[in-house]
C-alpha cells in the first residue's frame, strides 16, 4: 500500500496483527488491585506481576480485552461508572487497570454515536496535530513577529511621549546586551509576551511540550485485539491559559476514536491538562466554530504593546 497521507499511515499501523507474545505494560499493577489476583490465578507469575510487563496472551486468557491505563499510568483511560446489571453491583472503571469484554462493550455503547463521522474527525485531528507541531518549531519566529508588531504599533500610532520612552528603553536594552553579554532583548520580549497565547492552530491557542513527543514510542494499543504500536506522539494542550477550556489532544485521542471512544478518566494528581477532548467538543471547537486567528493575533500585539509601554514608563520613573 502506497502511503500518501498521515491518516493512511495511521490506518496501516493500526492494521498490525497482535501477537500473544507481545509484552504489554500495565502501569500501577500491585497486590492491592483486583487484576493482580485474577492474573495470578490465571497463571501469571509473581515476577511478571511485580514488573507489570505481561504477555498479551496471558492477559486475554485471564478474561481481559483492554488496558485502562497508558504511558506512566497517571490516569485511567475510562472512568465511566457502569450501572448495576442482573444483580451485579455497579462498577467504577476509574479504579480498573484492565477491562473485560462486557465492560468495554458497555463503554462503547455509552460513547458511540452513529450520527458522528469519526473518520472525518480523525483525519482532521491529525491535520491539527501536524499543523501545531510545525507551528511549534517556528515559535521563536512567531514570538519575534509579535514583539516587532508591538513596536510597530507604538511607533506608527503612539503619542510622542510613548514613542520616546519606548525608543529609549529599546536602545538601552540593546546596549546592555552588547556590553554585558546578557540576553536583555530576549528577556524584555519574554516579559512582554508572558502568558500570551503565541501559538495558535486554526484560531485555537495551544501549547506543546516536546518531552511528550516520544514518551509513548513502542507502547501497544490499549485494545488487546490490536497490534498497533505508538510511534511519534504529537501532543498539544488547547486553551492552556484558560483552565475551564483546557483540553489535551494527542495520537492516543485519535487512536481511541477508531473504536468510537474518547478518554473520560480524570487526573489523579490534580493537573488541569489531563482532560482529553471528546469528539463532540472537538467538532464544536474546530468544525462548527469560526475561529478568528487574525483578531487573536491583533489582540496579542496590542497586549504586548501595552506591556512594552508600561515597562518603558517604569524605567523612566526609576531614572527620574
Amino acid at each position: 500500500m502506497s502511503i500518501h497521507t498521515p491518516y493512511e499511515a495511521l490506518l496501516e499501523a493500526e492494521d498490525r496483527l497482535p501477537s500473544n507474545d507481545d509484552l504489554i505494560r500495565v502501569p500501577g499493577l500491585d497486590q492491592f488491585k483486583v487484576e493482580y489476583d485474577v492474573l495470578n490465578e490465571s497463571g501469571v507469575g509473581l515476577d511478571e506481576l511485580h514488573e507489570g510487563l505481561i504477555r498479551r496472551g496471558a492477559i486475554t486468557e485471564a478474561g481481559y480485552c483492554a488496558v485502562n491505563v497508558i504511558g506512566g499510568g497517571e490516569k485511567p483511560i475510562f472512568s465511566d461508572t457502569l450501572p448495576e446489571v442482573d444483580g451485579n453491583p455497579e462498577v467504577y472503571l476509574g479504579r480498573r487497570l484492565l477491562l473485560t469484554e462486557d465492560e468495554l462493550a458497555q463503554v462503547v455503547t455509552t460513547q458511540n454515536s452513529p450520527k458522528r463521522d469519526d473518520e472525518t474527525i480523525r483525519v482532521d485531528m491529525l491535520s491539527v496535530l501536524n499543523e501545531a507541531t510545525v507551528m511549534y518549531s517556528q515559535k521563536r519566529e512567531l514570538e519575534g513577529g509579535l514583539f516587532r508588531g508591538a513596536q510597530s504599533l507604538i511607533f506608527d500610532g503612539g503619542n510622542d511621549s510613548a514613542i520616546k520612552m519606548v525608543g529609549d528603553l529599546l536602545v538601552d536594552t540593546i546596549d546592555r546586551q552588547k556590553n554585558d553579554r546578557f540576553p536583555a532583548v530576549k528577556f524584555l520580549m519574554d516579559e512582554c509576551l508572558q502568558g500570551v497565547d503565541v501559538l495558535n492552530v486554526q484560531g485555537v491557542p495551544f501549547s506543546l511540550y516536546p518531552t511528550r513527543f516520544n514518551i509513548l514510542r513502542g507502547a501497544f494499543s490499549p485494545f488487546l485485539d490490536s497490534g498497533f504500536q505508538f510511534g511519534n506522539n504529537p501532543d498539544i494542550t488547547l486553551h492552556p491559559n484558560d483552565h475551564e477550556k483546557t483540553r489535551r489532544l494527542n495520537i492516543v485521542t485519535v487512536h481511541l476514536l477508531s473504536r468510537g471512544l474518547s478518554e473520560t478518566g480524570e487526573s489523579q494528581n490534580g493537573s488541569h491538562d489531563q482532560t482529553y477532548i471528546s469528539p463532540s467538543e472537538y467538532t464544536r471547537l474546530f468544525t462548527d466554530n469560526d475561529n478568528d486567528s487574525v483578531s487573536e493575533r491583533d489582540s496579542n500585539v496590542r497586549l504586548a504593546a501595552d506591556r512594552l509601554i508600561a515597562r518603558a514608563v517604569a524605567r523612566y520613573q526609576e531614572n527620574a
